[in-house]
């Protein structure tokens, strides 16, 4: 075989080679809507102890939908058209979907509310439920990333309304489905559904007259106003700075301001303003629009206490005023469990109870429930 023939073949093998590996890679960018399930494990169940978990969402979370419904024999029926889903997620598991169709829905079945059109979707559901409202024949791939900022106002407003501890979603159980839907016709529909049974229960009509604050325009002049005199107030009183010298606060006017300048009403500008000081890392800095939380920075503070654990090392506790119970040791140890410091109650109740804990020997002052203040 001649030198020339010998380096044909050669070339010939390696790109057949080539091809063969490139048929066998795994495909490059956002991931394909088949792997919905893969992706959104659920490593999370239903705990009778209050527990709420923090979440993040980001344009890796954001799918279309080539429409969604759902159905609950006879008592419950949504459909909606093309729409696009944000995830809300805690490390894997699903704690949340918002889902925002492009064209209003409808509710076709549910009393109240039936025959109403829906304009947003707050979901709330076991997250291994997650390929079963949304089927891989519904997903059309990844969705538009600027729905991050509205499901995160969304989520905002509608996270208090159930299965939330802290201000934090908890995983619902398995049989629990929520449905808190935002209407063209004004009334906000919640719906708590149990798919054991088949059974609506009775809606939530406290909801009905506190829907989501609609936004107010604002042009670019104004925009920018309120952006530099968060940002100058910031720059001249915050006391912080020294401690944090990666947060470079030049740098991010430059990149938030252009950003500041393109909104077009106070909720987008809120969310850009919130995302700027979320550099900050600090849980003491948020804001807050139309009396709603935009959410911002947050870190995992899990509980380091635990009240069964507690009760069965002191014994019987009694209650004295709205937050703060006491009990005593077998052998004279004085104990005093405070949960929040915002009772103005609260320092008469301490006395009380101080002045029944003569002939102790200690105190354990214990604080570990209360969530700062």
């Amino acid at each position: 075989m001649t030198r020339r023939l010998m380096f044909a073949v050669a070339a010939w093998w390696m790109m057949l080679w080539s091809a063969a590996v490139a048929l066998s890679a795994e495909p490059e960018g956002p991931i394909r809507a088949s792997q919905l399930t893969q992706r959104y494990r659920a490593t999370l169940d239903f705990s009778e102890q209050p527990r709420g978990y923090e979440w993040t969402c980001g344009p890796q979370d954001v799918w279309r939908l080539k429409e969604f419904g759902y159905a609950l024999g006879d008592v419950f029926r949504i459909r909606l058209g093309p729409s696009q889903v944000v995830f809300g997620c805690h490390d894997s598991n699903v704690v949340w979907a918002a889902i925002f169709p492009e064209q209003p829905g409808e509710i076709l079945a549910a009393s109240p509310g039936k025959g109403e059109y829906v304009t947003s979707v707050w979901l709330r559901f076991h997250p291994a439920r997650v390929g079963e409202l949304f089927p891989n024949a519904i997903v059309a791939g990844q969705g538009d990333a600027s729905m991050v900022a509205q499901a995160k106002r969304l989520a905002a407003h509608k996270v208090i309304a159930c299965w939330q501890s802290g201000g934090l979603p908890m995983i619902p159980m398995r049989t629990s489905l929520t449905f808190d839907l935002e209407t063209r016709e004004g009334p906000r529909r919640f719906y708590s559904l149990d798919t054991e049974t088949s059974r609506l229960l009775a809606p939530v009509d406290a909801f009905r007259d506190r829907p989501l604050p609609n936004p107010k325009p604002l042009d670019s002049q104004a925009a920018l106003a309120v952006f530099d005199k968060v940002w100058n107030a910031f720059d001249r009183e915050y006391a912080m700075f020294a401690i944090k010298p990666k947060v470079d606060w030049r740098k991010l006017r430059e990149t938030y301001r252009p950003r500041a300048a393109a909104t077009k009403s106070n909720h987008e500008l809120a969310a850009v303003v919130s995302e700027m000081l979320d550099h900050l890392e600090d849980l003491h800095v948020y804001v807050e629009i139309d009396g709603q939380y935009v959410p911002g920075y947050k870190r995992d503070r899990p509980l380091n206490a635990n009240a069964k654990a507690t009760a069965a090392l002191i014994g019987s506790l009694t209650r004295a005023g709205s937050d703060l119970n006491w009990g005593r040791t077998s052998d004279r140890v004085g104990y005093i469990n405070i949960h929040r410091l915002v009772d103005t109650g609260l320092p008469d109740a301490f006395d009380g109870v101080l002045g029944q804990m003569g002939d102790t020997k200690g105190l354990i002052l214990d604080l570990r429930f209360n969530g700062g203040g």
